[in-house]
This record gives structure tokens, C-alpha cells and sequence, in this order.
């Protein structure tokens, strides 16, 4: 680390510091005197498309703002970025923030190693205009160490010519219709006709929560009671039912086709998925699929978060700066140049219903399903529970064991990783 050196030549001293300031970096020591511009290191995995606007057009805004601030923007490898973060913090060699998953957030939380925000000045404008599942995505022990930076769920998307097949002039829009449009057509299409993409978690979560399903209590803390309880043993035994009379598809446990082939070929009546479906296909997207809610069940029209959260780390010697930042990227005008222009789902609800937005049909469909949608359990020892999920549902379907038995070693299995956690 470079050190200052007192020197009596002014003109010397002021070259020394602002080669500290072009180090960047929250490990430089720069202070923030009157005068001085401030570099703060920012760690994103943004796409190339999504990088391009950021550096070219929301970036220039936030230094034409605070002309003070220079923020060192550095793309990060997502192949072995968890450890690669763990190693920073460790080393103490970390960014000031970071554009973070959500699901990691409360992992590094619980470790220590960011900064609580809600005591900041402008946190509670963010929560207040921030959607709840985001928001709930920041938040461990009761405490809120991020802010959300951009979020996505994802809705039914239906093949329009086997929309046709079945007789319907609309998506069904509930589980029942659609479970009864299937079968209709299940003769024909030995695959399945509903494109489930596999048994944990961020694949299952909208069929069995919609179904009447739970994982976990509200405030995420308990398993027992949730996830073994009568509803949820009825929604897996619903799902298993379905998949031995061949109405889900081969996907769910990795046969083909796929999801997005099976609508691509018209052989899936039904997938789900995100935003980035029309962002990939495109035309190709509009001309073969029905973008409409979940189907409602006893659980409503329920779906699942994804997304990235922004948050600052415990090493940053620029906290009021890095949170500058961070209220910025919060912002309505941000937030609707960034889904304008990069195709990334608001999480200000202001920006949410911005005319510009909610004018693309697709795109309100994706906004409206955020109101129901559920934020995978803000839980360090998520990633685990979720195994445990996986491997639990994909059990029952090849009929290892009885959806109750089942549930109930999972409820006692997520209620040890529960405990660990508190």
C-alpha cells in the first residue's frame, strides 16, 4: 500500500495524492478533503450489452453529479466469483461495492463482512419505493446490509400454436384450466406438455407454491409445519401425479426436450422463465410464445425473485461515497434508462410504473408477477437447504418415498441448517 509521505513542497504532495487517487481501490487512503476526488472500486458481472450502458450512460451521469466521485468499475468472472470474494474480504483487498446475487447476500452478512445500511441517510426512501421480494433479499437477522439493484421473476410463457390445439383463445389462468387444456392434448406429445426445468428451488418454486405449497414460514424460520404441512404434501403429490400421467415434461428430471425447445418446436404447452426469454429469442420469442401470470392455484399466482443487490463491504474507507453511489443506481431515472436500454427489471416500483416501461406488454406481465413473487430463503445456509430441496422432490417423483415421509425428513433437515444460521 502506498503510504503519504509529509513533504513540504506543495506542489510535490499535491502530485502524490492524486496518483493515490488514480489507484482506486478500498484500499487506497484517500480522504476526502475539501477538494479531493474520492475512487471507489465497484464489482459487477453486468452482460456486455448491460456493461456498455453503465459505462457509457449511467456512469458519465453519476460523475457529472458528484464530480468528487470516480468510481473504478471492474467486470468480474462469474466462474468462481464466490470464492474469488471470499478471498478479497479475507485479504481485506475488496471492492467498496459490489453489484452482489441475492442469494449471497445474506451468506456474507452473516460472516461479517458488509456494512448494515438501514441507518443511512435515504435507506428508508429506498425501502419505501423499493418492491417488497427485492427488498426482503437484503435483509438478515432483521437488519439490511444491501440495497436491490435489479431483480426478475418469471411468468407462464405458452406455446400459441398448442394454445390453439387446445381450443383456448387465452392462457388459462388457473392451475386447474391449464392441468385440464394438457390433457387434452397429452396423447399426442409423449415428451409432456408442461416444461418444468428441474426440481430445486428456482425451478419448482412456481408450481408448488402456486399449488398451495410452503417452504418456510414468512419471516424465514422455520421449516417444520411449512414445508411438511397438508397443503404442501397435496402440492407434491400433485406434481408427482402429473409427471406419472406424463403431463410434465421429460425436462424436469434433464430429458428432452428442453424448455425453451419444447416451445421453440411447439411440444410444450407451458414453461416458465424469465425476461431474458424475449431479451435472447427476440422475434423468435413473440412469434412462438404467450407471455401471461402463473396460473392461480390454492397458493395463488405465485413465483420466484432472482436478480442482483447492491452492497457495501466492512473494508471501505469511503462509506458515505460508496453509498452515493448506491442511492444513485436506486434511482427512478436510473432504474428506467437501465430497463430501457440494458433489458434489467426495475426494483423501484416509481420506475416500475413508468410509462416508458410498462408501454412493452411483456414487460408489464414480468412487473405485475413481482407484486405475488417469493424471495428464495434469505438464509446463509440456503444454498445447502436448496440441495436438500432438490434432492427431496426428485425422490418423490421417482416414488423413493412418500411425499409426507419425505417432507418430513426435509422439514427436520432445513430446521438443523436453520439452526446453524441464527
Amino acid at each position: 500500500m502506498l503510504r503519504k509521505k509529509i513533504i513540504s513542497l506543495t506542489l510535490v504532495a499535491s502530485l502524490i495524492s492524486s496518483i493515490l487517487v488514480g489507484c482506486g481501490g478500498s484500499n487506497s487512503t484517500n480522504n476526502n478533503t475539501s477538494g479531493d476526488k474520492v475512487t471507489i472500486t465497484f464489482w459487477h458481472t453486468f452482460s456486455d450489452t448491460e456493461k456498455v450502458v453503465f459505462n457509457k450512460q449511467v456512469l458519465p451521469e453519476f460523475e457529472k453529479a458528484h464530480p468528487n466521485i470516480k468510481v473504478k468499475a471492474v467486470t468480474m468472472p462469474t466462474n468462481g466469483l464466490k470464492q474469488q470474494v471470499v478471498q478479497a474480504v479475507n485479504s481485506s483487498s475488496g471492492p467498496d461495492v459490489m453489484r452482489m446475487d441475492i442469494i449471497w447476500v445474506p451468506e456474507f452478512a452473516n460472516m461479517g463482512s458488509l456494512k448494515e445500511l438501514g441507518g443511512l441517510d435515504g435507506f428508508k426512501a429506498i425501502k419505501d419505493s423499493s418492491f417488497e421480494a427485492p427488498m426482503n433479499t437484503t435483509k438478515w437477522k432483521e437488519k439490511y446490509y444491501g440495497v436491490p439493484q435489479d431483480t426478475n421473476t418469471k411468468v407462464a410463457l405458452y406455446s400459441k400454436s398448442l394454445l390453439k390445439e387446445a381450443g383456448l383463445n387465452e392462457a388459462p389462468k388457473t392451475m386447474d384450466d391449464l392441468i385440464s387444456a394438457a390433457e387434452k392434448l397429452k396423447g399426442k406429445y409423449k415428451s409432456g406438455l408442461l416444461g418444468i426445468a428441474g426440481t430445486e428451488a428456482w425451478a419448482m418454486s412456481p408450481w408448488f407454491l402456486s399449488l398451495g405449497g410452503k417452504y418456510c414460514d414468512d419471516k424465514y424460520t422455520k421449516a417444520d409445519g411449512y414445508i411438511n404441512s397438508a397443503d404442501s404434501v397435496a402440492a407434491l403429490e400433485k406434481i408427482v401425479k402429473l409427471n406419472d400421467e406424463g403431463v410434465i415434461g421429460k425436462t424436469m428430471l434433464g430429458g428432452q426436450p428442453g424448455t425453451w425447445d419444447g416451445i421453440k418446436k411447439s411440444q410444450y404447452l407451458m414453461i416458465d422463465d424469465g425476461p431474458w426469454f424475449y431479451s435472447i429469442l427476440k422475434d423468435e420469442a413473440k412469434q412462438k410464445a404467450e407471455a401471461a401470470l402463473i396460473p392461480e392455484g390454492k397458493g395463488g399466482s405465485i413465483s420466484v425473485i432472482g436478480g442482483e443487490d447492491l452492497v457495501m463491504f466492512q473494508n471501505t474507507k469511503h462509506e458515505k461515497e460508496s453509498w452515493e453511489f448506491m442511492k444513485f443506481m436506486c434511482s427512478k431515472k436510473v432504474q428506467v434508462e437501465l430497463e430501457q436500454k440494458a433489458s434489467l427489471m426495475p426494483t423501484n416500483k416509481d420506475a416500475a410504473n413508468d410509462p416508458k416501461v410498462t408501454a412493452d406488454p411483456i414487460e408489464k406481465i414480468y412487473l405485475d408477477q413481482m407484486k405475488t413473487a417469493w424471495a428464495r430463503i434469505p438464509n446463509p445456509k440456503f444454498e445447502e437447504m436448496n440441495n436438500k430441496i432438490q434432492k427431496t422432490f426428485e425422490a418423490a417423483i421417482r416414488h423413493k418415498g412418500t411425499p409426507k415421509d419425505l417432507l418430513d425428513q426435509l422439514a427436520k433437515d432445513m430446521d438443523a441448517l436453520f439452526a446453524q444460521s441464527k
